[in-house]
């Protein structure tokens, strides 16, 4: 009894968990979040996506400072596995995702799906990284 009782907490924890942000603002099926650094200057943006990486926890995967590109390790997250790629552009950095969870393989998070489903609680986590990111602009998300 006490095991169903702990799934059923767990359950309606993710559902209120994915509910917690408000993302009906954000076109349906985007998986690119477009930040807008504070700092400017290819190095300077380069370094500043290398220091939020790190003060959020993840562990660096590969990096490509000629072409722009800094990938991390998958991280654990509330639902799975969760993997970042921010791609510097010009003055601004796109940020996209990978999730992986057992049973379910690598998929790239996009906001798809219902309020609280799997899908959707992936799209906000990304969501809540890129809003947490210091950019000097909101925050745009474009299907890439």
């Amino acid at each position: 009894m006490r095991i169903i009782l702990a799934i059923v907490m767990l359950f309606f924890g993710l559902i209120s968990y994915g509910q917690s942000v408000n993302v009906s603002d954000v076109t349906k099926g985007a998986n690119c979040a477009v930040l807008k650094p504070k700092v400017s200057g290819y190095d300077e943006i380069y370094k500043a996506i290398g220091a939020y990486i790190t003060d959020k926890g993840y562990a660096l995967g590969k990096a490509d400072k000629d072409l722009g590109i800094i990938t991390t390790e998958y991280k654990q997250s509330n639902w799975g596995l969760l993997k970042l790629q921010f791609v510097i552009k010009d003055s601004t950095v796109h940020l996209t995702a990978q999730s992986m969870a057992t049973g379910l393989g690598i998929d790239q998070v996009s906001n798809i799906g219902a309020r609280g489903s799997y899908a959707k609680t992936r799209f906000i986590e990304l969501y809540k990284i890129a809003n947490a990111f210091p950019s000097s602009a909101p925050v745009e998300f474009i299907i890439k």
